[in-house]
């Protein structure tokens, strides 16, 4: 996502670890996704005394600019503010996309559910909207770039007249995988099913494939892990 970002850091300061460099990619996606809290990044930034990280911001946006490219962020921030300042733009594309889909939606962020929102909300709807998504809370693993649960759950208060399908037919695994997976994920604390009580899951297994043996493997190193699962494969 950040190609030219690690060389803004370095050139700033030497001395930066890989571990800090990371560090301030996080913080500039999050000031990213805030412009609002700009001000106040860098005024609390410059009060406690860190490493001045708004004027590496700046330094970032600037060097972006130059090679005339833009990261995940920029394009869902750029297209909010053309689809906002500009509603002939808006206009254009609420008439045509007329349907909107979103698949994978547990990975999405706020920002992503906004520009979906804003696309989907024509005038015409009557806050009835053809806005469709799919997703599984239990298969999110994008919360590192902003994707949050929210807006799975702030979806169906967002709009009065939505309709919920729990689909339950599994045709991948065999319901040995499927009830192992059952007792694994249940464990975890921020899921759907906990806090909302029409959605219960309960995956019955659709394929012909015969049930295998399913074993917990520990490797010492990646290496070994590589080697050990090629083996048995072969």
């Amino acid at each position: 996502l950040f190609v030219e970002a690690p060389d803004v850091v370095q050139k700033s300061h030497r001395a930066f670890s890989v571990f800090f460099q990371k560090l301030v990619m996080l913080l500039l996606i999050f000031q990213k996704m805030n412009p609002q809290h700009q001000a106040e990044f860098v005024g609390d930034d410059y009060s406690s005394g860190r490493p001045k990280l708004g004027q590496l911001y700046e330094l970032y946006v600037k060097r972006c600019f130059k090679a005339s490219g833009m990261d995940f962020d920029d394009l869902l921030f750029n297209m909010w503010v053309l689809l906002s300042k500009y509603p002939d733009v808006l206009h254009k594309y609420q008439h045509k996309f007329k349907y909107i889909l979103v698949d994978e939606f547990q990975d999405t962020n706020a920002a992503q559910m906004r520009l979906a929102h804003h696309v989907a909300d024509h005038h015409t709807a009557e806050g009835r909207p053809n806005f469709m998504v799919v997703g599984d809370d239990d298969q999110s693993i994008y919360k590192f770039n902003g994707a949050e649960l929210n807006n799975m759950l702030s979806f169906r208060r967002s709009y009065t007249d939505v309709k919920t399908i729990v689909l339950q037919d599994n045709y991948r695994s065999t319901q040995q995988v499927l009830d192992t997976a059952k007792v694994t994920i249940e464990t975890a604390q921020y899921r759907l099913s906990t806090i909302e009580n029409d959605i219960q899951k309960n995956l019955t297994a659709r394929s012909s494939i015969a049930s295998g043996e399913i074993a917990h493997l520990q490797y010492a190193t990646h290496e070994h892990e590589i080697t050990g699962v090629a083996d048995k494969i072969s």
